[in-house]
């Protein structure tokens, strides 16, 4: 059953990834990281925009925000975290799976304490933005809905989850395709198995 953490994301002490021969993906610490994801974000916002625009009934008074809108933050995490968590090894019901919260730096987290190749970690990643931002932009295209709720649920989301298209970035990049993935911590690790 997957668990919960209060704190940072917690470290195996018995993976020694120097020792058992991982590589260490470049990657900033979690401060730098929400700094880093600020193009990446501003990219994605725009880009998801824009086909909100194209796409669906949305018109450009109906990006509004009030101050109510600020809600949509804090609905949009638990559901966030739990899509991380269902694509975890076995739908995240394993003793590996860890549901968290790190006041330090205002992050909530998803974290897997196992290893698992770099396909699935990029699914990992990449589900929330898939589910929360790019299934209701589907709905109100397809069914010509005009909905302002899943248009700011679609692009909170994707606010939310700018660590995750950073780390999709880098995973994509430094990760050989055959390599599996672990984490100690904060800190990515991939090594090609033999």
């Amino acid at each position: 059953m997957a668990r919960f953490h209060l704190g940072k994301v917690p470290a195996d002490p018995e993976f020694d990834p120097d020792v058992q021969g991982w590589t260490s993906l470049k990657e900033p610490n979690p401060w730098l990281a929400q700094l880093f994801a600020l193009p990446v974000i501003g990219i994605a916002l725009v880009l998801l925009a824009m086909l909100w625009l194209t796409i669906t009934p949305i018109r450009i008074s109906d990006f509004s925000i009030g101050f109510l809108d600020i809600l949509y933050i804090l609905v949009i995490i638990a559901p966030h975290e739990l899509i991380h968590l269902v694509c975890h090894p076995h739908y995240g019901t394993s003793s590996k799976s860890i549901l968290g919260f790190w006041p330090a730096t205002q992050l909530f987290y998803a974290h897997y304490d196992g290893a698992m190749s770099k396909q699935r970690f990029l699914g990992i990643l990449a589900a929330p933005f898939i589910v929360l931002s790019l299934l209701p932009l589907a709905v109100c295209s397809g069914f010509r809905f005009n909905s302002t709720v899943l248009l700011k649920i679609s692009l909170v989301n994707c606010l939310c989850g700018a660590v995750d298209l950073l780390g999709i970035v880098m995973i994509w990049w430094q990760v050989p395709s055959r390599a599996v993935t672990r984490n100690k911590g904060w800190r990515t690790y991939y090594r090609i198995p033999q």
